[in-house]
């Protein structure tokens, strides 16, 4: 079960990129990636639209053509400016992810740090009626994702946020890094958890209902066994598998790390 899931997953991503981006999987750098009809690849590109984000967030109310524009917000991750560590993740893999959780009429999904919504987007185009949870720290970003969402997105740390009913699964790309001193006053519980990756992890499977599903993108410190608190990890669920992604995959943004 877990290898054709495995396989299923790695051949959904392979097709999806093959189509969108054929040599993002192969290539070592982001200038011979070909640009996506979904995502702007270029540098130029991405401050173009999200330089036109900015604008149009500040309306009143968005039309048809206003949401398709949110839609391709990247954050200004490798842009040198704005928030320089944030790093969307491609459609193409949320995709990829999204179809291996089986999401069903009702269900729940939490991201936690949603970015501009592209993970919810992608459960509700899956299943319409799905009830959304999303929470992002940054302010832009949080408008984007509740625009495109039609739901409000809670603009707060994830500490910052209280998950009063469980959820049946969550999906989503963790950031990686130190937590900061009122993050970690914030929950005084989990204080020696020093890595927010780790933090956003572990809330997150407590966070979900028995059988839900918690699919993460993340660094290799947890799999390599560099994470002191895998254990902890490990009693919360039963884990399905882990997929290496090729480096490459965030190019776009330009970010190389092994997730």
């Amino acid at each position: 079960m877990i290898l054709k899931l495995y396989w299923e997953f790695l051949q959904k991503l392979y097709d999806k990129e093959a189509k969108e981006k054929k040599e993002i999987l192969v290539s070592p750098t982001p200038s011979s990636t070909t640009p996506s009809s979904t995502t702007p690849s270029s540098t130029k590109e991405r401050l173009k639209i999200n330089n036109l984000v900015k604008e149009i967030i500040k309306k009143d109310s968005y039309d048809d053509d206003d949401i398709e524009v949110l839609k391709k917000y990247t954050g200004f991750g490798g842009l040198n400016m704005g928030d320089k560590d944030e790093y969307f993740t491609p459609k193409a893999l949320v995709e990829a992810i999204t179809s291996i959780v089986p999401i069903k009429s009702g269900d729940t999904i939490l991201d936690p740090c949603t970015g501009g919504g592209i993970f919810p987007l992608v459960a509700k185009e899956t299943v319409d009626d799905v009830k959304i949870k999303a929470i992002e720290p940054n302010p832009l970003s949080a408008k984007v994702a509740s625009a495109i969402l039609n739901v409000e997105v809670e603009s707060k740390t994830f500490e910052e946020v209280e998950i009063k009913s469980k959820v049946d699964h969550v999906i989503t790309n963790v950031p990686f890094g130190i937590r900061g001193n009122k993050e970690v006053a914030l929950y005084p519980q989990f204080d020696h958890i020093k890595r927010l990756e780790t933090f956003i992890i572990i809330k997150s499977l407590m966070s979900l209902k028995p059988l839900g599903m918690g699919v993460f993108i993340t660094n290799s410190r947890l799999m390599d066994g560099k994470c002191k608190h895998t254990q902890q990890i490990l009693s919360l669920g039963e884990v399905l598998g882990a997929v290496r992604l090729p480096n490459a995959i965030f190019a776009d943004a330009g970010a190389d790390v092994i997730t």
